[in-house]
């Protein structure tokens, strides 16, 4: 169980992929809902199961760099989720991001993953668009 109580900070993520092009991007709020910050990035051709994990790696890492200790994530992608928490097998090109999300994991005191309707991550899938248009990464 995740303690809710100050100073916890959420994670939304999301990643599109439309025409041989793929973006991602998230935001990080505090308990307040206050926004922390928000990133986009370009991640060139790949799958979109592989621009959800990078848009999840660059969000933790953002995280950790601003010394998040208790993170809740929330994203649209069951695959990702069950990845994250070694629940299902995954394509080994994805694996590797996965155990680089693991590894960054074990610096949080407390972490919670879950599931949250796409209706309820469209501020993050408007960033996931604005990264197609851009190239490399932008907090």
């Amino acid at each position: 169980m995740v303690n809710t109580s100050p100073p916890w900070l959420k994670l939304n993520f999301d990643g599109v992929a439309r025409s041989g092009s793929t973006g991602g991007g998230g935001i990080i709020r505090d308990n307040l809902g206050n926004l922390v910050l928000a990133y986009v990035g370009n991640f060139d051709s790949i799958s979109s199961n592989m621009v959800e994990a990078l848009a999840l790696f660059w969000g933790l890492k953002l995280a950790l760099g601003i010394n998040a200790k208790i993170l809740i994530i929330e994203v649209d992608s069951k695959l990702i989720i069950e990845a994250t928490k070694g629940i299902s097998g995954i394509s080994w090109m994805i694996n590797n991001v996965i155990k680089d999300i693991r590894s960054m994991i074990v610096w949080l005191e407390e972490f919670k993953i879950q599931h949250i309707y796409r209706e309820g991550n469209v501020m993050v899938d408007s960033l996931a668009v604005t990264g197609l248009e851009i190239k490399g990464m932008r907090c």
